[in-house]
């Protein structure tokens, strides 16, 4: 008798055990939500009566914990010049990362980015903006199209107007015609 209540108090333990391992996993199955969300967003990022840029997007998450906000759906950024206060260029991704303590922008699928001075365009599928040091990098392909040639490569940085880029791994140079 005692050996059959030994038996049934280890499985009813065992059970129990069970129960709150899956109680723990669904816990950490369950996706944590946005604290914030907003539909067709446009934003200033201004810095002492200067305005450095302005962000449109379909759709913005907030998550405070994180401090980030996520961009989705046709994210537009303009970025202006300090010294003429002129739009300098002009990005379009699929979906952007916002780090909101440093400010720094993750652009993410089609990047397009139209550099109003020089006519000069970029193309990739992922593209960082650090606000600090206001310069783009991404360390993936790039495809950078100014008025002259084409360039093709693995990593890049360069300011915003796309005048003074930099492209680690050359793939291909290709001369246009004229």
């Amino acid at each position: 008798m005692k050996f059959y209540l030994i038996i049934i108090i280890l499985f009813a333990s065992c059970a129990f055990d069970e129960d709150k391992n899956i109680g723990d996993i669904v816990k950490q199955e369950v996706e944590v939500g946005p604290d914030q969300t907003a539909h067709d967003v446009q934003v200033s990022f201004i810095d002492s009566n200067f305005t450095k840029a302005i962000l449109k997007a379909n759709r913005s998450e907030i998550y405070e914990n994180e401090k980030e906000t996520w961009l989705k759906g046709n994210v537009e950024v303009t970025f202006f010049s300090r010294k003429s206060g002129s739009r300098v260029s002009f990005l379009t991704c699929d979906s952007s990362l916002i780090e909101d303590a440093p400010n720094d922008m993750f652009a993410y699928g089609n990047v397009h980015v139209v550099a109003d001075s020089s006519g000069t365009t970029l193309d990739s599928q992922f593209l960082e903006f650090n606000e600090k040091k206001s310069k783009l990098y991404s360390d993936q392909y790039v495809k950078i199209e100014n008025p002259y040639e084409i360039l093709e490569g693995i990593g890049f940085e360069s300011d915003l107007d796309l005048n003074n880029y930099r492209i680690y791994k050359v793939k291909g140079v290709k001369k246009k015609d004229g």
